[in-house]
């Protein structure tokens, strides 16, 4: 019977040291796993670190690019606003001289064209005025002839204001000048060369 106990005793005693020994090899895993995850969790963390470090040099690199664009673009905004300035300030320029010259020469032509009709209708109030010599006949063919060759005078210089004042509309139509304010100028020049024949005609009458 002691043996017995004793032999349990020691049987026991054994149980607990093998228990004391998982206990500690259950503590040197838990000591190691708790360093190896230590280790990942160091590991894992620096390569968040080193990730994160990219990317914020990537996004710098980005903005960096994005200001050097806008950059440009404002360059080339200020260029194209300062060529277009001195372009419109040019082409006003030429539109203004070109008015002016127009406008002379518009000037130049009424005097021209009046000097001209002065001049013809003296001339034919001289040819009318002139001592009848001839007979009647005579005079009847000379009338006539002065009577034709005013009417050839006066159809030239209508075509010459048909002629001019249509390369006066083309140069109008190209700078803003209507159609109509043009035709209503050319019917007022039409006018005064229809007015100019009825009096050289009444003059011829008499």
């Amino acid at each position: 019977m002691e043996h017995t106990v004793l032999k349990e005793k020691e049987r026991f005693t054994q149980i607990q040291w093998d228990m004391e020994e998982l206990r500690k090899q259950c503590m040197e895993m838990e000591l190691y796993e708790d360093t190896l995850s230590m280790f990942v969790l160091q590991g894992e963390k620096a390569h968040t670190e080193t990730t994160n470090q990219s990317l914020v040099q990537e996004n710098q690199m980005l903005l960096q690019q994005i200001d050097d664009l806008r950059d440009k673009f404002e360059d080339l905004r200020k260029e194209h606003e300062e060529r277009s300035k001195a372009e419109l300030m040019v082409l006003v320029k030429e539109v203004k001289s070109f008015r002016t010259s127009q406008s002379e020469l518009k000037q130049e032509l009424t005097r021209t064209m009046k000097e001209k009709l002065e001049m013809d209708t003296q001339l034919l109030s001289e040819e009318v005025g002139k001592p009848k010599l001839a007979t009647s006949e005579e005079q009847g063919g000379t009338d006539d002839v002065v009577r034709k060759m005013l009417t050839e005078v006066l159809i030239d210089n209508a075509r010459l204001r048909k002629q001019i004042n249509y390369v006066l509309r083309c140069s109008w139509f190209g700078h803003g000048t209507s159609f109509r304010e043009s035709e209503t100028e050319d019917q007022d020049q039409e006018g005064s060369v229809d007015l100019a024949r009825t009096v050289l005609s009444k003059i011829l009458e008499k």
